[in-house]
């Protein structure tokens, strides 16, 4: 558990880790640790359980690959917006751009509705990419064949996190950043440590375990609290006060979305303001 002592007064100045960049551009670079390369090549070279995965894995690929990549107009948006404003009921996708609420008939389009299918697209592309990756690599008849390298490429753990939570692998997103953790901690990478507990309880949160959540955010709070950014102090409130929402206790999550609405309001994020505004309205049903 972090406290604000252990990333605060006492913590040494912060210093920039040495980033080596790759200079090869020969593609594809999958984001794992050398042992987790190896266990992928044993599974594919066994005949049971675990090799069916990877067979998955490969048809998702070659399905992925039979098709035109799509990259939608713009970013994305997250669900929570994709509901109708006056029944608070999820939309129905009639098209990308055409949005349909069940009860009153009402018809959305444009920003923030269109974003949140973009958003979709988005997630399906990266997890096709790393179906692509994984196959490549699991085909390969030795670590380092696909880049004509003797040596594994062996990318952060963190950039793997990053991966699955976009993807929506949330079972891996947490396994990966509870391991993240110690290492981060060890090296001294304190902001690291912070950004892989937001991480880990974005993961939790869209998994259904807010208890878990709520613990891991009030972990980091009082250091973002106490040094920024502010917009990150607001972003952990608002999550502090959706799971307290979920966990049925209105009145604290109302009090914590008051606090984060203000701070966006003084920060000028209007979107987020909105949402923070919805929340409210939500746990106070």
């Amino acid at each position: 558990m972090m406290t604000h002592s252990a990333v605060g007064e006492n913590t040494p100045a912060w210093k920039n880790p040495e980033i080596n960049i790759l200079s090869r551009k020969t593609d594809p670079v999958l984001a794992c640790t050398a042992e987790e390369l190896e266990r992928l090549r044993a599974a594919w070279k066994s005949d049971g359980p675990l090799q069916r995965v990877i067979v998955q894995r490969i048809a998702g690929a070659d399905k992925l690959m039979a098709k035109p990549l799509v990259f939608p107009p713009r970013g994305g948006q997250h669900n929570q917006w994709y509901q109708c404003d006056a029944c608070q009921l999820a939309l129905r996708t009639v098209s990308p751009t055409k949005h349909l609420c069940p009860r009153c008939r009402k018809t959305y389009s444009g920003e923030p509705y269109d974003d949140v299918i973009f958003s979709r697209r988005h997630q399906q592309n990266l997890a096709g990419m790393l179906d692509a990756a994984t196959a490549s690599f699991a085909k390969a008849r030795k670590i380092g064949e696909e880049l004509g390298d003797p040596e594994p490429v062996a990318v952060s753990e963190m950039g793997a996190l990053t991966v699955d939570l976009a993807a929506g692998r949330l079972p891996s997103a947490i396994r990966r950043a509870k391991a993240c953790l110690p290492t981060a901690h060890r090296l001294g990478l304190h902001h690291l440590a912070l950004q892989t507990r937001g991480n880990l309880a974005l993961a939790l949160m869209d998994s259904g375990q807010h208890a878990k959540a709520l613990s891991q955010l009030r972990s980091i709070l009082p250091f973002l609290s106490a040094n920024g950014p502010a917009y990150q102090a607001a972003f952990t409130e608002r999550n502090i006060g959706e799971c307290l929402a979920a966990l049925g206790k209105p009145d604290a999550a109302n009090r914590t979305l008051k606090r984060a609405l203000e701070a966006y309001n003084e920060l000028g994020m209007a979107d987020e303001a909105k949402v923070a505004r919805k929340l409210m309205q939500r746990a106070a049903r």
